[in-house]
């Protein structure tokens, strides 16, 4: 399955801004490249206004075996969150998806909470 897919399912859901890291091997750059342009493009009108999409390439040689031990999971993490527009940040991963109106209850409860802390 395309997981770009549930992406479009995470931004019906969340009315933030969200910053995704895509992870893609460098062997691969010109094919992932395309298929992340074919999926903005597809989905723009959803996505323009509260989307970031960051191509990380690992430019890595890959040997036969390599496996998603390697994979780069805080390095996506940080590229995502040090490039979000915002002062907070929900932290997230592609097959979690919020529930509706989550984003306007964590705010209503952050504005609640006292702002000495």
């Amino acid at each position: 399955p395309n997981r770009l897919d549930r992406l479009v399912q995470m931004a019906e859901r969340w009315d933030g801004y969200i910053s995704v890291a895509i992870y893609g091997k460098k062997d691969e750059e010109d094919d992932f490249r395309r298929k992340v342009e074919s999926f903005w493009n597809d989905h723009a009108k959803d996505l323009k206004d509260k989307v970031i999409i960051h191509l990380v390439i690992d430019g890595r040689k890959h040997e036969e075996g390599y496996d998603d031990m390697h994979y780069p999971h805080n390095i996506l993490r940080n590229i995502a969150m040090e490039h979000t527009p915002t002062d907070l940040v929900f932290y997230n991963d592609i097959d979690f998806i919020p529930s509706v109106d989550s984003h306007a209850m964590l705010l209503k409860h952050l504005s609640s909470m006292p702002q000495d802390q």
